[in-house]
């Protein structure tokens, strides 16, 4: 699904539920959009300040081989699911390797693609506007990818007092529970 932004000065629980939508639809840009403006700049310097430290040919070592693999498994897939060993493999293991192994192998050839993972570009432009970029051709790989694992955000909100820029939440999680104090900060929550 297109991807829709967490809104500025939203209620606390309609806040959470757009950035918990947003990221099952496989859009984790939501994470940095869910931060305030003068968080997001800070991050956006950290990540340029790391980037000009990073050795240029380790980074396009690391990264290339990852899309590398990636373009593979994509481009050569009936040769990498005729294999023996994936033939071998019982029927449920097989449908992983068939569905989640050839997503997630896209999911690396479009996402850390040449012209998207170069040093120079992370140097040059706001992370935000990488990621951006970045989670236009990620989304749908992330999406199918939670689809077809059944990964879903199994956690309940519950708004137990919100006043102005305070609200006390409670997260339902994995059988437990836990309370969090969210602090609205330049019209998003934290």
């Amino acid at each position: 699904p297109a991807y829709l932004a967490p809104q500025k000065d939203a209620k606390v629980g309609d806040f959470i539920a757009q950035i918990d939508n947003a990221v099952s639809n496989g859009h984790i840009v939501a994470i940095y959009d869910a931060l305030p403006p003068s968080y997001r700049k800070d991050v956006d310097e950290i990540v340029q300040i790391a980037a000009q430290q990073i050795n240029a040919n380790s980074w396009q070592g690391l990264v290339g081989t990852a899309h590398r693999l990636g373009d593979m498994i994509v481009t050569h897939q009936n040769w990498f699911l005729s294999s023996p060993r994936v033939q071998a493999l019982p029927p449920e293991k097989y449908d992983i390797v068939d569905g989640q192994v050839l997503l997630m192998a896209g999911l690396l050839r479009v996402g850390l693609s040449p012209e998207s993972s170069d040093l120079n570009q992370l140097q040059s432009v706001s992370f935000g506007q990488w990621l951006a970029e970045r989670d236009k051709v990620m989304a749908p790989y992330l999406a199918r990818l939670v689809e077809q694992m059944g990964v879903e955000i199994e956690r309940q909100i519950s708004v137990t007092a919100e006043k102005g820029d305070t609200a006390s939440i409670t997260v339902q999680q994995s059988g437990g529970s836990r309370p969090v104090q969210m602090v609205k900060i330049e019209g998003y929550w934290v």
